[in-house]
């Protein structure tokens, strides 16, 4: 018996099959939520906890305070990750599919390159006494990191990517502002983004 395929419909599903392996769909709108929550609490103590002021960066500090914001920026560094992590397998395993693939491998390789190299000018940075910039280096290198990913991922990494650069160039021009400025990139950007996800996802 002779079985009539119709090319049409066979080129969609190929295609979708396509779009499907080389896209991360791991995402949720928590892993947002979570890390501008922990973003902005490092922020705060920064602020207030370490008695820093934003105008503080573009001068500076005794070995002391850097030590204190080294470990405030690695106390929001370690769960953002962590949490992020989680979900991602989390939603994964809804999806059906496996958490660590090519197209995972491939997207954080990518990221790792302007993450590792932002992160070790900062530490330079920040041994050398000179943290006026720190703020707008992480940004913009986070920025570049989250372009890389949106080949990956949903539109709305890459409007993410914008607002950090916008925030981070603000904290390049206006080093004395650079706190605040870290406070709205990594804080707010990342509760409005995580927040708009999840109206999405319950629509």
């Amino acid at each position: 018996m002779k079985t009539h395929t119709d090319p049409v419909r066979d080129l969609a599903e190929i295609r979708s099959l396509m779009e499907r392996s080389s896209t991360f769909r791991a995402l949720s709108g928590w892993q947002g939520v979570l890390a501008g929550a922990f973003a902005s609490v490092g922020a705060g103590f920064a602020a207030w906890g370490l008695e820093f002021a934003p105008q503080a960066w573009a001068y500076a500090l005794p070995a002391e305070a850097v030590r204190a914001l080294g470990l405030t920026a690695l106390a929001v560094l370690v769960p953002a990750a962590v949490t992020a992590l989680a979900f991602s397998r989390r939603k994964a395993a809804e999806l059906g599919e496996p958490a660590w693939n090519p197209t995972t491998r491939r997207l954080l390789a990518g990221m790792a390159v302007p993450m590792a190299s932002g992160g070790l000018l900062c530490v330079l940075g920040a041994v050398n006494g000179l943290l006026g910039l720190i703020p707008a280096l992480m940004l913009l290198f986070y920025a570049s990191a989250l372009f890389h990913a949106a080949r990956f991922t949903i539109p709305a990494v890459r409007t993410l990517a914008y607002v950090q650069t916008a925030f981070g160039w603000a904290a390049a021009l206006f080093p004395e502002y650079g706190l605040l400025c870290w406070a709205l990139g990594f804080g707010a950007g990342h509760l409005v983004y995580g927040i708009t996800f999840l109206m999405r996802e319950a629509r």
